[in-house]
């Protein structure tokens, strides 16, 4: 059985436990219990989280929370340019801490006229916005560097933006459980290649 690790914040909750059962036979996935949050966070407790780890193919991504805009502060929680940096970071710790197959994910759109104005806690404003224009460049930015170090790409983006209408929650941002099993299936089917070459 081979081991798959899943990096990553909600996206990566929500369909993990659909490409586990997915792939059931075929290996076994895992991830942090936890949200990753933005790349920063990763850096920080990536070789925690795959301490007595043996993961034979990776799958990371990350972006949606580096690219939240404090409204009051007029900055991105993790400018662009860092964040590319950052990813940087994070697959060269990849590659030191295991020998896995590595895959990056693009992240999933977002509805912004939805997500920036509906508060979180009801009767309250939102201290921060996301925009898909961002989504869009932080991809590019991600996408680069990720080429640059060979990695093969999952792109979530390109097959949920037709599906937001259908598949998206009201809060702009997160998915219905359909949504996410959409998800899976397409990480499986990326995925497929690689545990193939890799055999029992």
């Amino acid at each position: 059985m081979k081991n798959i690790y899943l990096i990553g914040a909600s996206t990566r909750l929500g369909y993990q436990p659909h490409l586990k059962e997915l792939l059931l036979d075929k290996a076994h996935v895992d991830g942090p219990a936890v949200n990753c949050g933005d790349s920063a966070n990763i850096i920080e407790y990536l070789s925690e989280w795959l301490s007595g780890q043996s993961p034979h193919i990776i799958c990371v991504t990350c972006g949606l929370h580096d690219l939240r805009y404090d409204i009051s502060k007029k900055t991105y929680q993790v400018p662009v340019e860092t964040y590319a940096q950052n990813l940087g970071t994070i697959f060269g710790m990849l590659k030191d801490l295991t020998a896995a197959k590595i895959f990056w994910q693009t992240n999933t759109p977002i509805l912004e006229d939805i997500y920036n104005n509906k508060p979180m806690i009801p009767g309250t404003q939102r201290i921060y916005h996301r925009f898909e224009k961002d989504v869009l460049a932080y991809n590019e930015a991600a996408q680069h560097v990720a080429m640059q170090h060979h990695l093969d790409i999952i792109d979530l983006y390109a097959v949920m933006v037709p599906l937001c209408e259908q598949y998206m929650l009201d809060d702009g941002i997160h998915w219905t459980d359909e949504g996410y099993k959409i998800m899976a299936r397409e990480v499986a089917q990326a995925l497929s290649g690689e545990l193939e070459k890799l055999g029992d």
